[in-house]
C-alpha cells in the first residue's frame, strides 16, 4: 500500500512537469529562493541517498537488539515526516538547476 503511495505520488510529480517549460521550471521567485526544478532535484538527490541508506541496512545486524531514538519512533508512528518549514542553506544554489525536464523525468522514474 506504502509503495502504491509513494508511486501514485511520483505519477502526480511526472504529470505536473508537463505543464511547464523549462524557463519556468528553472525561474526562481527571488534570489534567494529555489526554483521547481531545484526542489525536483532536492527531492531525486536526497530519496536516492535515502534509498542508499535503506540498502546499507539490509542483513546489516550490528544494531539489531538496540532500539530506535524517540525521532526514529515519532517518524515511525506517524508514517512520515512533520509538516515543518526547514530551512537549509542560505545558497540558493546549493542544489544544481536540472538542464531538461527530460532529465528530471528520467530520474523521477529511476
Amino acid at each position: 500500500m506504502k509503495n502504491e503511495a509513494f508511486s501514485n505520488q511520483i505519477k502526480l510529480w511526472l504529470a505536473d512537469l508537463d505543464r511547464y517549460e523549462l524557463e519556468k521550471v528553472i525561474q526562481k521567485l527571488s534570489e534567494n529562493a529555489w526554483s521547481m526544478g531545484q526542489v525536483y532535484m532536492h527531492i531525486i538527490n536526497d530519496t536516492s541517498w535515502y534509498f542508499e541508506q535503506a540498502e546499507s541496512c539490509f542483513g546489516n545486524e550490528n544494531n539489531k537488539l538496540k532500539t530506535m531514538n524517540i525521532e526514529g519512533d515519532r517518524l515511525f508512528e506517524a508514517n512520515g515526516f512533520s509538516n515543518i518549514k526547514i530551512k537549509g542553506s542560505d545558497n540558493a544554489d546549493s542544489v544544481s538547476q536540472p538542464e531538461n525536464i527530460a532529465e528530471l523525468k528520467q530520474e523521477l522514474k529511476a
